[in-house]
């Protein structure tokens, strides 16, 4: 399966387990022989909706349903109102958005799933856990969870920073009245809501509305985490794991090292420096909520370098409840980083300057915004990272309270984050806002030389892309498209499979031997079914009456002879041959006792008579000439 983050030159997370699940499967599925399976179906429940809510499917493989990725949907929450400024209760009314304690929503489609069928989750995305509690407080969930080491630890502190934001609103807010059935899900509030924000809420014909759920406590969001042993599944997602011997063979084409996409990055990222440069220098501060972890370490470094270019003092805060613990771990795990970054490990140095910027004090860390430590250093114009990117929760939200109607200050914003909906209960607003994408998963030029190194047999594509990226006649896959909620069955590429029989079957088989060749061969009439990825043959439930079975026969017919095994059974006929037609037809024409056709050919052998007892002795006649059980 080719993973959406697939990045040849950067590589990507190699767990420490026997396990690397690959990246969200965004933009396509390739089927393959790497593990041997049958794939039966795949199901997409969600395309998502970019770097934070990844692509949600179920895959039905060797009997098991796989649940890939479990997400919640962060961007809904733009049809709550955040915790209003002092004052300005009324004015934040007029937003028109809700005014409630914000539930979430999860993966539409996956709340009409039986939890109980469900064998497996397998998470390769730190967004895509955070989904997981809605899922295992549900008592009929039993399936296993499989995640790398450091998705797990980057999940928790994302459910950790969310829980924390979350008891903000609930204390403002307090909690449902009618946990089951909240004020805001009535009709008539819903009605008030604009038509582009009852369709975040409703979806297109309303059946989305189940798909919301109350955030979790921190007492039920520990889930069962299972370590993969011995080899029980191995997934390659980074070409330096292969061995020296398969990369010999594989010359990886150029399109797959990214240096456009590298130095685009790189402008990209100069570009935001210098507007971050331009509103300082202004007077003005600048806010970022990004929540790309990796986003934010390398604007942390590159804003730093245009300070110190510059000479200019201001200070950069850090406000996270995690804050601290995710600097401390991601200073720890060099696996998800470039090779020049692994070499800082190996040399004693940090892989990131987050380090030494908090030693010389030009970065500062602090779990709140009302941290005292804060409130005593505080200074503008400053440089502030902090959560939520819908602007919804979080220390973002009074920052913006304070600077949104300051023209020299700037709020930097994630490409994707709907600006005019997000800024609503700030408004008048009159901050800059400067809004940027940044380089997340495969790119669709890549798609094609990725395809050419792995060869697969069968390349699933999302329906909306079968436009943008058409299949061409002379590739040596073939492709198939998918839609949202709807089953694809995948035709199998095996022809043929072991199963083991059951013994109460094995003791009902009775062996006849061939007379044509030296072998054996019993009649069978069983069930077939899958357990533990294994095919079973298992006994009728209904036994079946060995006396009135009709044997079943095959072979070819040799006309003459069968002419002469009717003599001897007193029937007599003529044999005429038809050379003309396909697969030179004879036929036997009996006339005497009663009359009676029998047309053979190399396929088939075809009987035509009224009496049953003429019938019978034919039928005799042929069981002598060909075997059967």
């Amino acid at each position: 399966v080719i993973p959406r983050g697939f990045d040849w030159q950067k590589g990507l997370i190699r767990s420490k387990w026997r396990i690397t699940v690959p990246p969200p499967l965004a933009h396509f599925l390739s089927l393959f022989d790497l593990l041997g399976f049958e794939i039966v179906a795949l199901t997409c429940l969600s395309k998502g909706s970019g770097y934070y809510c990844p692509p949600t499917h179920i895959l039905q493989l060797c009997g098991f349903r796989l649940l890939l990725e479990c997400p919640i949907d962060l961007s809904s929450l733009a049809v709550f109102s955040p915790i209003p400024a002092a004052g300005a209760a009324n004015l934040d009314a007029s937003s028109g958005l809700l005014r409630a304690l914000p539930w979430y929503k999860t993966v539409p489609g996956l709340h009409l799933w039986d939890p109980s069928l469900i064998d497996a989750v397998l998470v390769s995305s730190p967004a895509g856990m955070l989904g997981l509690p809605f899922l295992t407080r549900n008592a009929k969930f039993c399936g296993k969870i499989y995640v790398t080491e450091v998705v797990a630890r980057i999940g928790q502190l994302l459910m950790e920073d969310l829980l924390s934001m979350h008891a903000e609103l609930l204390q403002f807010y307090g909690a449902d009245v009618k946990p089951a059935s909240p004020e805001w899900m009535k009709w008539e509030e819903l009605e008030k809501l604009s038509p582009e924000l009852k369709q975040v809420v409703l979806g297109e014909d309303g059946e989305e509305l189940g798909a919301w759920m109350p955030l979790y406590s921190t007492a039920n969001t520990c889930t069962e985490t299972h370590e993969i042993r011995n080899n029980d599944m191995i997934v390659d997602n980074d070409p330096s794991l292969r061995s020296a011997s398969a990369l010999s063979k594989v010359e990886i084409p150029h399109q797959l090292f990214g240096t456009d996409e590298t130095s685009d990055e790189i402008e990209k990222i100069s570009f935001l420096c210098s507007c971050i440069i331009d509103s300082l220098e202004g007077g003005g501060s600048v806010l970022i909520p990004v929540g790309r972890l990796g986003t934010v370490l390398l604007l942390l470094e590159q804003i730093s370098d245009s300070l110190e270019s510059f000479n200019l003092k201001v200070p950069i805060f850090m406000i996270s409840p995690t804050a601290e613990e995710t600097l401390a771990f991601v200073n720890t795990v060099p696996e998800w980083l470039s090779k020049q970054r692994q070499q800082k490990l190996f040399s004693g140095e940090a892989l990131f300057n987050h380090v030494e910027l908090r030693k010389v004090n030009r970065l500062h860390v602090f779990p709140s915004i009302y941290s005292s430590e804060l409130l005593m250093m505080w200074q503008e114009p400053c440089i502030i990272f902090s959560p939520h990117w819908s602007l919804r929760l979080g220390p973002v939200v009074p920052l913006l309270h304070r600077w949104h109607a300051d023209p020299k200050s700037l709020l930097i914003l994630e490409q994707g984050v709907n600006v005019e909906v997000a800024l609503l209960p700030f408004r008048p607003v009159a901050i800059k806002v400067l809004q940027c994408s940044f380089l997340s998963g495969i790119m669709m030029h890549k798609v094609e030389p990725v395809l050419e190194i792995l060869h697969p047999k069968l390349v699933l594509y999302p329906e909306d892309l079968r436009i943008q990226d058409p299949a061409k006649e002379n590739n040596s896959w073939s492709y198939l498209y998918y839609s949202e909620n709807v089953q694809l069955r995948v035709p199998s590429f095996v022809e043929d499979f072991k199963a083991c029989l059951e013994t109460n079957l094995t003791f009902q088989l009775r062996p006849r031997r061939l007379t044509q060749q030296n072998i054996a061969i019993a009649r069978l009439k069983g069930r077939i079914f899958l357990s533990k990825g294994k095919y079973f043959l298992a006994a009728p439930r209904i036994p079946m009456e060995s006396s009135n079975k009709q044997l079943l026969y095959w072979g070819s017919i040799e006309p003459t002879c069968l002419l002469m095994a009717l003599q001897e059974r007193g029937l007599v006929g003529t044999i005429h041959w038809n050379e003309d037609a396909a697969n030179s037809v004879c036929t036997i024409q009996i006339t005497n006792p009663e009359k009676a056709v029998i047309e053979t050919s190399a396929r088939k052998t075809t009987i035509s008579c009224e009496d049953e007892n003429t019938a019978t002795l034919i039928y005799e006649a042929l069981g002598n000439l060909c075997d059967g059980i």
